[in-house]
């Protein structure tokens, strides 16, 4: 699905953009979904709503596993 929301992105946005997340809901993501996250060049920018410490802890883990890709990640 992962896959499937970046090309959908690519074929709106033609320049570089920004996605927030706004996790109402409790969710997570699969180990392969977290490699891919946030890979698309055009994304400069990702911000995340957490509104309980899991989903902030889902951020921070998803964000120390893509730390060497340098993203610009906020969680709030």
């Amino acid at each position: 699905m992962v896959e499937e929301h970046d090309n959908f992105l690519t074929n709106i946005f033609k320049g570089d953009y920004g996605v927030l997340l706004n996790k109402i809901n409790n969710y997570s993501y699969s180990p392969e979904a977290q490699f891919i996250m946030g890979s698309i060049v055009q994304i400069v920018a990702v911000a995340a709503v957490n509104y309980n410490e899991q989903g902030e802890q889902s951020s921070k883990a998803i964000t120390d596993k893509r730390i060497i890709d340098q993203l610009n990640v906020r969680t709030f």
